[in-house]
């Protein structure tokens, strides 16, 4: 969860118990945002909530080899810049992280599309499991700790590009004696 300003913005999923089984449909990955003076949600019930439906309703290519029309699963992590109005999402599930912009300061909610409105702004592949993401105080990288592969993916936020992809040095597992 991140606070920026008043609204608490925080990101989880939504399971759908019953078939279709299908990646469009059974984990959905939603944003929330309440207010943290009147301890309630903000904007409760609003579409743009789930970011999977902003990705089925503007992207048509099937991956891959892009990643465009991967939805999001398993959304862990959540930061963004000072101001609070840029934003990172980590999808655990995907290995990537997306970047949306604050579209409506009244209600919180986010917009992962671009401005023409036909793909996801910016979204990136990062390393096996991404936990977490930080976001550099003036808003232009960020560090995505990728837990399977004990690495780092740096990311320059403001051409949406990949900077590096930092492995750290693995050790021998811990000696046992019988």
């Amino acid at each position: 969860a991140v606070i920026r300003g008043n609204p608490l913005f925080f990101p989880n999923i939504a399971a759908q118990p019953d078939p279709p089984e299908t990646a469009s449909t059974n984990v959905q990955a939603l944003l929330n945002v309440v207010d943290t003076q009147a301890l309630a949600e903000v904007g409760a019930g609003l579409q743009n909530r789930n970011l999977n439906k902003q990705i089925a309703a503007a992207e048509t290519a099937v991956p891959p080899p892009s990643l465009d029309r991967t939805f999001l699963n398993d959304i862990v992590a959540i930061d963004a810049n000072s101001a609070g109005g840029t934003f990172l999402i980590v999808s655990r599930g995907r290995n990537q992280v997306v970047r949306p912009k604050l579209a409506d300061p009244a209600t919180g909610a986010l917009n992962i599309l671009n401005t023409a409105g036909d793909k996801v702004a910016c979204r990136l592949q990062t390393g096996n499991l991404p936990s977490g993401v930080a976001m550099s105080e003036d808003g232009s990288r960020a560090y995505a700790n990728n837990e399977a592969n004990f690495s780092v993916t740096s990311v320059n936020i403001d051409d949406c590009s990949t900077l590096q992809l930092a492995i750290a040095p693995t050790t021998p597992p811990p000696h046992t004696h019988a």
